[in-house]
């Protein structure tokens, strides 16, 4: 995670690198072409050097921004991944427990049931329990659910 906030933190200093860039190239175009004092033309040159260094270097920022970004992206999609992964099971658990549980709380009301007063009720209930489960959990892999 500490990988995916240093990429943000270097892809904002780069963006704010080529804001700057940006404004330099055109106060250089502007001192290029300004008619208020005379240049020589080795003066001329260094300033046509000025701005094409600067072009390079804007275009340079430009695909280290994208890989940055594809890089970051990419980082994302990994972590989503994983994330709904790990989702998808707790999800796949929850409902393989929901009949069982259901079946257990049935037993634990005070009133009336079949089977309440049999010494064996409780291990035919989480017989039954099992099953369920045993059931839902062959169920969910076959069906590559888990």
């Amino acid at each position: 995670m500490q990988m995916f906030f240093r990429f943000v933190n270097i892809e904002n200093t780069l963006y704010d690198l080529s804001t700057s860039l940006l404004r330099m190239d055109r106060i250089y175009e502007m001192l290029r072409d300004c008619e208020i004092f005379t240049k020589t033309e080795e003066e001329d040159d260094a300033f046509e050097d000025i701005i094409l260094e600067g072009r390079q270097m804007e275009e340079l920022l430009k695909v280290n921004i994208r890989t940055i970004t594809n890089l970051r992206d990419a980082y994302t999609i990994i972590l989503s991944n994983n994330l709904n992964r790990i989702i998808k099971m707790f999800t796949s658990f929850t409902v393989i427990l929901t009949i069982p549980v259901l079946i257990a709380s049935f037993y634990g009301m005070n009133v009336q049931l079949p089977f309440q007063e049999s010494p064996m009720a409780f291990f035919g209930i989480m017989t039954i329990c099992l099953v369920f489960i045993v059931g839902m959990l062959w169920v969910f892999i076959k069906n590559d659910w888990i």
